[in-house]
């Protein structure tokens, strides 16, 4: 370990574990060397009696490092085997668009904007994905020359949306950004009945009411009321019998 070609965040701590034998003396008497392309030498240790071997480093400097591995016997007889990581700094990622806590009203277009940029490479080199934990994957590709990301969709199911928008750099370093969005349904009002029916003078007219909404928020229920198409100022659920003549 690690891996060929391995990316890693400058500063963070890396592994480097192996293994060496040979058939003539114990594995204890070996010598292994470790240097770094870019850094010089790194290490120099002996491995335990099964020939494992293990060095961690935090010190590596930015960029891509061929790492040899030199293992010596005691006439100077040499292996040598080696790996290339990659150590930088995490592109820089930021949602411009759309707001965090934004409610946009189901199938209208949703503007998506970002912007990314790295110390290491230009901005169309990194890649870069735009997903919903609702409608999963919403778009990917590279950013631009200027490290802008933009689409614009008008399908986003109704709901609370977490938008991810994650940014990957040459050497494998990602860095993301979040916000959450409402895409909302109009409510809707499912039923209005009247009591009694017919109505009488003699009686109170009540009406019932009852709403819903796909995207689940609370429904509240108002109340307008018209005499003859002309609005009057009564906003409650009940008409008093007083308050009615016969025909209207």
């Amino acid at each position: 370990t690690p891996e060929d070609g391995s990316g890693f965040v400058f500063g963070d701590s890396i592994l480097f574990t192996g293994l060496v034998t040979d058939e003539d003396i114990p594995n204890t008497e070996l010598t292994v060397d470790i240097s770094s392309s870019l850094d010089g030498d790194l290490q120099r240790l002996n491995p335990d009696t099964d020939g494992f071997f293990s060095f961690e480093t935090s010190a590596l400097s930015s960029g891509t490092h061929t790492v040899t591995v030199i293992a010596s016997d005691e006439v100077g007889a040499e292996c040598t085997t080696s790996l290339v990581v990659s150590v930088g700094t995490p592109p820089t990622t930021t949602i411009d668009e759309p707001l965090d806590g934004a409610i946009i009203t189901v199938g209208e277009p949703v503007t998506f904007m970002g912007t990314v940029s790295d110390v290491e490479d230009s901005s169309d080199q990194i890649a870069v994905v735009w997903n919903s934990d609702l409608d999963g994957e919403l778009q990917s590709g590279n950013a631009n020359s200027q490290g802008l990301s933009e689409f614009t969709n008008s399908d986003l199911s109704a709901g609370v949306h977490t938008i991810s928008f994650t940014a990957t750099d040459t050497i494998g370093l990602v860095s993301e950004d979040t916000v959450g969005i409402r895409i909302n349904t109009l409510p809707v009002v499912d039923s209005i009945t009247f009591s009694p029916d017919p109505v009488y003078t003699t009686d109170n007219l009540v009406v019932s009411t009852t709403g819903s909404d796909v995207d689940g928020q609370n429904v509240t229920m108002t109340h307008a009321w018209y005499e003859d198409g002309t609005l009057t100022s009564f906003t409650g659920t009940t008409i008093d019998s007083a308050e009615m003549d016969v025909g209207e």
